[in-house]
């Protein structure tokens, strides 16, 4: 099998508001342990969305009977996740049906009905956000054919504000996805450098970046204002007009962890877009997932044996994967400078620093700069 992927955007407006959701289609490769080929779904809310976002109603169609498919055939839709700080329920159904008035996912003016598949979630504010879906469409006695099945299909979301004040709604259609004996869009490994490898390794780093990190400031080179601080406790101070390289020396979490983390994945995007040094991409599971291991504390050469570290791993993996779907502007599954800066500039766009989105940009980053495969010997011709 030859792992292919689809990165599309859902944000075509259905009446007052509308909401923009990056999906993504991983197939063409087994999910279920099974041997068959089967198809991973990802959706999440597009970052810095303004909108009433709050998933609360998905529906979809398939290409085919989904009497046939499911309720006589042997497919069936598992694996379902949701982003950690949500709560609540996610029913979902398999039929040809017309959402019913508490689910209302309909849209006034969507013609393509019924839907096939439909999700209803809870918009409650003790469940908290729904942002991010992922589910696994599987078959017992057969592969997938992930083309066959989702090519051109109507999608809709509809979130609603907490408060039940605004909803949005929100369709798009699927584009046409990859035979899975095309190695042309095959996923190759990721790569990356440390926080502690650039900033113990400054001449590369100039090298790389063209500037030299130990004067170029970081509020100035991410067109931000950040604050950032050295020392714990009472003993902690702001660092005036702090250097990219200071922000790779940091500690702590907070506004220190994106600086470390962002500094250093703009060196390895960097390198791999202007010098094609390396592979700054977080579309290889694989790659990612060992990379997720190593900061756990766990060998991945040495395997993973216990099925609960292997099931947090996975679930860091799903979620850092849709994550930084929607902060990878062309969806092409590696990560640019320009996407790097943009993202850390949206954890500081409302005037102060989000906290939430922040934390979680720089935990997905430092998987990222935390992949393998990278050395000062990849960089001789630089350093000339």
């Amino acid at each position: 099998m030859s792992a292919q992927q689809t990165v599309w955007t859902a944000n075509t407006q259905v009446g007052s508001f509308g909401a923009s959701y990056t999906i993504t289609f991983d197939y063409c490769q087994d999910f279920t342990g099974d041997g068959l080929e089967d198809v991973k779904v990802t959706i999440q809310l597009a970052p810095g969305a303004t909108a009433p976002g709050d998933i609360e109603g998905l529906g979809f169609d398939l290409n085919g009977d989904v009497d046939d498919l499911f309720v006589n055939g042997s497919m069936k839709i598992g694996q379902v996740t949701t982003n950690a700080s949500y709560t609540g329920p996610l029913v979902i159904d398999v039929a040809e049906q017309n959402a019913d008035a508490d689910f209302n996912v309909q849209p006034a003016t969507q013609t393509t009905t019924p839907f096939d598949v439909t999700f209803s979630a809870d918009s409650g504010d003790s469940t908290g956000n729904l942002t991010a879906i992922s589910f696994v469409i599987s078959d017992d006695l057969n592969d997938i054919n992930a083309k066959a099945l989702l090519d051109n299909t109507d999608w809709f979301l509809r979130g609603q504000a907490h408060d039940a004040g605004d909803s949005s709604k929100t369709t798009g259609t699927a584009p046409e996805l990859n035979e899975c004996d095309d190695d042309e869009h095959h996923t190759d490994p990721g790569t990356g450098l440390t926080p502690g490898y650039w900033k113990n390794h400054v001449d590369v780093a100039n090298a790389v970046l063209g500037q030299d990190i130990s004067t170029t400031e970081y509020d100035d080179f991410f067109g931000i204002q950040a604050t950032l601080t050295q020392g714990s406790g009472r003993t902690a101070t702001v660092i005036v007009d702090a250097t990219l390289l200071q922000a790779l020396g940091t500690g702590g979490g907070g506004q220190m962890a994106l600086a470390r983390a962002a500094t250093a994945a703009v060196l390895n995007a960097t390198a791999d877009e202007d010098h094609d040094i390396g592979n700054f991409s977080y579309a290889d599971a694989d790659t990612m997932k060992d990379a997720i291991a190593r900061k756990t504390g766990i060998d991945p050469t040495d395997g993973i044996d216990d099925a609960a570290d292997q099931a947090l791993i996975d679930q860091q993996y799903d979620q850092c994967f849709a994550f930084l779907s929607g902060v990878d502007d062309n969806h092409d599954g590696v990560l640019q400078s320009a996407e790097v800066i943009g993202a850390v500039q949206t954890a500081y766009s409302g005037g102060s620093y989000d906290t939430a989105f922040g934390s979680e940009l720089a935990d997905c980053l430092d998987v990222m700069n935390n992949q393998e495969g990278l050395g000062t010997s990849d960089f001789f011709d630089l350093l000339i």
